[in-house]
């Protein structure tokens, strides 16, 4: 794990996801005490999605359509996605 102050992160905030984005964990830093730490958006995704819940919609799907239930989107939709087209 990386540790960097509040005020160098934002200096080198891109570089500082470049480091998310290939797993390394960024711990921050303000006043000599840890306020927050940078993980890759598929890190946050495994930790934080209810594994279980996805399991059951996945093993439930086919009977949940065939009842014309609707099925929710995903709960963490693609950071990458376009909102809005030119």
């Amino acid at each position: 794990m990386s540790k960097t102050s509040v005020d160098e992160a934002q200096n080198n905030f891109s570089h500082l996801i470049d480091m998310a984005e290939t797993g390394e964990h960024i711990e921050l830093i303000k006043n000599d005490k840890p306020v927050a730490v940078l993980i890759s958006y598929e890190e946050y995704e495994k930790k934080f999605f209810p594994c279980w819940f996805k399991t059951w919609r996945e093993t439930h799907a086919k009977t949940m359509d065939n009842e014309g239930i609707p099925q929710a989107p995903k709960m963490f939709p693609n950071p990458m996605r376009k909102i809005f087209e030119k």
